[in-house]
């Protein structure tokens, strides 16, 4: 109702003022300037009013709500010219008149429209202040709702002395600049199974970050880490965890080091304290945290193959005691994906105009201001939140199940929304939402200590297991479930050594083979290696890799 009274109201205003602008100009003797100045008087309402429909119109080819947008600022544009060009017929300052003879709009009663012209855009302006108050309550209810969420959600407070992540900032200070660090990884491509961790190169560098190393596992040690995030900045950790990343490679680095120089039982710290690095990023709330710690597991993970398959011999359990972890991916990612939901909600209520993320400020509302930041929050703001909110629940809901009972559900989802009417943040939040991510995490978390318990009964037995299922119950409780199909996971003898598989994203077994595709996305089966596989599809291609690298080199990527 309050958006009709508004259209209404600022249709008047808008007449009135070419009224208004019609009589004023009607004392001009000269034709052709009284033309003028009635034209340029109609047209700035409608310049303005252009502007809306431009962008009402760009909503509804996007199909980004509200739905009612466009058809209520046409409206509007079709009654003003209607109105416009009424008011200046019959003003008559368009016609030729009789020498001496004046316009009909020179004899309007010009105290009557400029005062009707005051209450009108008075009523306008009160009518959108008092939307914008109702819109305002409504949005304090929610903010008031989504702060008690984050507050529920949040890391408790750790004092610095029993805190990780004192000892983790200590050693980013004495770290290299992020970009110069992330640089000498690249050039040297150590995430290559190929780079020789034992080179004088690579031990004059360890050498020089020394005391960094030693911060980093000081802080890996520790069982608390608070990592400083707040309501007011949910993201403000996001700076920091880069350089998490890139010292998780610094560390692989040391332990693939430690393996070539025979210490297996620091190497194994090494990889140990990596994934304690990981479940300390994931404490900290927030998809991105949980995106982050996922990568900085990988390393460990990556870095526990490549240990695994230099390694002979018997592996104590006093070696693995840093290395086993629970999961902790799937509930990471459902609390994360509350706290974000909550803090989104938080941070736009307020509906700042710039929002400021990892150093970098975004212009967020459509223009500056008062009356900008209104009529997004009037127009805009609220039905975006009302259909943001349901998706958001529903995409939580996908998260908290294993995928391939949800696999359906998910393909459905997709397809419904993808044609649907959405808000512009659902628009840019709920693109491409990759479900999938939790179940390569967990599968590459379950291939790790399924290989583990393999490299155990080869050190007992001298040779590998016909079956996963040999293994239990002396040297694993029971064979993990593969994440995407509920299935035990699955082990092929290949190339001379073991290959421990998951069936991946395409929820087919291809038999271990395992491919890239596109941004380094597994399209293929989610694969661990061992013995001489590790050799022939790790290390081989990696060296050749290398090669065609150091042949044609490549500039590091762009800093974002």
């Amino acid at each position: 109702m309050m958006y009709i009274v508004f259209w209404a109201l600022s249709l008047a205003s808008c007449l009135l003022f070419v009224a208004l602008a019609v009589r004023l100009v009607a004392h001009i003797p000269w034709r052709r300037y009284r033309i003028d100045l009635g034209v340029i008087a109609a047209c700035i309402p409608l310049a303005l009013i252009t502007l809306a429909n431009v962008f009402a119109a760009m909503m509804l080819y996007y199909r980004i709500l509200p739905a009612w947008l466009s058809p209520y600022t046409l409206s509007w544009t079709i009654a003003y010219i209607a109105g416009a060009v009424l008011i200046i017929w019959r003003a008559r300052i368009l016609c030729k008149t009789e020498a001496g003879a004046a316009p009909p709009a020179r004899f309007w009663p010009l105290a009557r429209i400029f005062s009707t012209f005051g209450v009108a855009l008075f009523a306008a302006a009160s009518t959108l202040w008092l939307m914008d108050i109702a819109v305002r309550s409504e949005l304090g209810a929610m903010q008031t709702n989504a702060v008690a969420l984050m507050l529920s959600l949040a890391q408790p407070w750790v004092p610095p002395e029993r805190n990780a992540a004192t000892h983790y900032n200590k050693a980013f200070a004495l770290l290299p600049h992020y970009k110069t660090l992330r640089s000498w990884f690249f050039e040297n491509r150590v995430e290559e199974p190929a780079f020789d961790a034992a080179s004088p190169e690579v031990a004059t560098f360890l050498q020089q970050h020394r005391t960094s190393i030693e911060l980093l596992h000081r802080g890996a040690s520790m069982p608390d880490c608070y990592l400083g995030e707040t309501c007011d900045e949910p993201w403000s950790s996001a700076r920091n965890l880069r350089m998490y990343a890139l010292s998780a490679n610094l560390l692989s680095i040391e332990a693939r080091a430690l393996a070539k120089n025979g210490d297996w039982q620091a190497a194994f710290r090494s990889v140990g304290h990596i994934r304690n690095m990981a479940e300390h990023m994931a404490r900290n709330p927030g998809v991105i945290s949980i995106v982050f710690a996922t990568g900085v597991d990988f390393t460990a993970l990556a870095t526990l193959e490549h240990i695994l398959a230099l390694h002979s011999g018997v592996l104590p359990n006093e070696w693995l005691a840093d290395i086993q972890r629970e999961e902790y991916f799937r509930a990471g990612a459902v609390r994360s994906w509350r706290f974000d939901e909550a803090a989104f909600i938080h941070s736009l209520a307020t509906m700042p105009t710039h929002i400021t993320l990892d150093g970098h400020s975004w212009v967020w509302a459509p223009c500056h201001g008062r009356l900008g930041t209104s009529l997004w929050r009037i127009f805009l703001y609220r039905p975006d939140i009302l259909a943001y909110r349901p998706m958001k629940r529903k995409a939580l809901d996908f998260f908290s199940k294993p995928i391939y009972e949800v696999r359906d559900e998910i393909e459905h989802f997709d397809a419904f929304h993808k044609d649907k009417w959405r808000g512009l943040i659902s628009h840019i939040a709920m693109s491409n939402v990759d479900y999938a991510w939790v179940a390569d995490a967990e599968a590459r978390h379950r291939l790790a200590s399924l290989a583990v318990a393999v490299k155990q009964y080869e050190g007992e037995h001298g040779h590998y297991p016909a079956s996963p299922e040999e293994l239990v119950p002396v040297f694993i409780s029971m064979v993990p479930a593969d994440p995407y199909d509920g299935k035990p996971l699955k082990m092929v003898a290949a190339d001379g050594g073991i290959v421990l598989y998951s069936i991946g994203r395409d929820f087919e077994d291809n038999g271990g083979v395992f491919s890239m595709s596109g941004f380094g996305v597994i399209r293929e089966d989610v694969t661990y290696c061992l013995g001489g596989a590790y050799q022939a599809r790790r290390l081989q291609p990696s060296i050749e890799s290398m090669k065609k690298f150091y042949e044609h080199p490549h500039k590091p990527p762009r800093a974002k």
